[in-house]
């Protein structure tokens, strides 16, 4: 999706919190309770707000 909007379009991040977060798609998929949504929506904040991703440059894959 990044690759088809290029400079079109909203910015495109993946983002993996190096944990299951506990979203209905792991409690039913692997029936597990899952770690505190709060880690995943303080990552996004961060990203998003902290200094230190000012002027950060957004690389697309492209394999």
């Amino acid at each position: 999706m990044a690759q088809t909007l290029k400079n079109k379009g909203p910015v495109i991040i993946a983002v993996n919190p190096a944990s299951m977060l506990g979203s209905k798609m792991v409690q039913e998929g692997f029936g597990v309770a899952g770690g505190d949504l709060k880690i995943g929506a303080k990552i996004l904040m961060r990203l998003a707000l902290d200094e230190e991703f000012a002027g950060f440059v957004l690389r697309t894959r492209t394999d």
